[in-house]
């Protein structure tokens, strides 16, 4: 690696991101030499349960928590979506963005190649307008701030590790009183409040999809693989259990070698 970069790395993301300048100051009085040394450093450690250090699929897999379910190709199940970065499974940090993100890109233009522009649906497009410049019309109302502290404070009181069912329908029941009143006044006076207010609204709706999901995984107990959820045409959600490392599993081939040369775009 570069000497700028090393000292990039070293200097500024460790030193100056988030809570992370303990970290540069105890390795600084250690004697820590970032031209001569490598930094290691892991995302919860290398002591049990969570031996991430020493498995790296348990790694990303603690490390990149959930996402949206694609194939080999970074296709969705939604005709024409293709995912990358922190939006797949398993994947988080530059390596995933850069990786997925370069083979997402190229198989979604090959598919673009392929297909025609097909028709806009103005309908849809005037009811997301409407939906997306709503707090702009309003004068009186709720900032997003607001909501987002309610938001959160539901998910600390009722989704946590001491939750149980009866918790977390209480938290379903809060959320949707939000979703169906507070959200509902949102006022944005400028684009900044705008961006934030949008934002919030998707915290809102993720909120919900936690809770939903934990409720499933509560009625079902362990899963040995992974449970998908996907919205149904009329609204509502259903689950789905995939086995472990379906990924490897038919109609896939089973060595990672094997579907990488069979699918790489480059």
């Amino acid at each position: 690696m570069p000497e700028h970069e090393r000292r990039v790395i070293f200097g500024l993301m460790v030193a100056q991101e988030g809570k992370t300048w303990i970290l540069y100051r105890n390795l600084t009085q250690a004697g820590f030499d970032p031209d001569k040394d490598m930094l290691q450093s892991y995302w919860f450690g290398a002591s049990p349960p969570l031996r991430s250090a020493l498995d790296p699929l348990e790694h990303i897999y603690f490390q990149g928590g959930g996402g949206i379910v694609y194939n080999w190709d970074f296709k969705t199940s939604l005709e024409g979506l293709y995912v990358a970065g922190d939006a797949c499974i398993y994947s988080s940090e530059h390596s995933g963005a850069a990786v997925t993100g370069r083979w997402a890109g190229a198989k979604a233009a090959d598919y673009a190649r392929g297909t025609s522009f097909g028709e806009v649906s103005w309908d849809q497009v005037e009811r997301e307008k409407q939906r997306v410049y709503a707090p702009t019309k309003r004068t009186k109302g709720i900032n997003w701030k607001e909501l987002n502290v309610a938001i959160c404070k539901v998910m600390r009181t009722y989704v946590n590790d001491l939750t149980n069912e009866e918790m977390l329908k209480i938290a379903l029941k809060w959320l949707e009183e939000l979703e169906q009143g507070e959200a509902q006044k949102l006022v944005a006076r400028n684009p900044h409040e705008l961006a934030r207010s949008l934002e919030t609204l998707g915290v809102l709706t993720n909120a919900k999809l936690i809770v939903l999901y934990t409720l499933e995984k509560m009625r079902r107990g362990r899963v040995e693989g992974m449970l998908t959820m996907r919205l149904k045409e009329d609204g509502g959600t259903e689950f789905r259990d995939l086995p472990p490392r379906w990924w490897l599993l038919l109609p896939y081939a089973p060595t990672y070698r094997e579907n990488y040369e069979k699918h790489k775009p480059w």
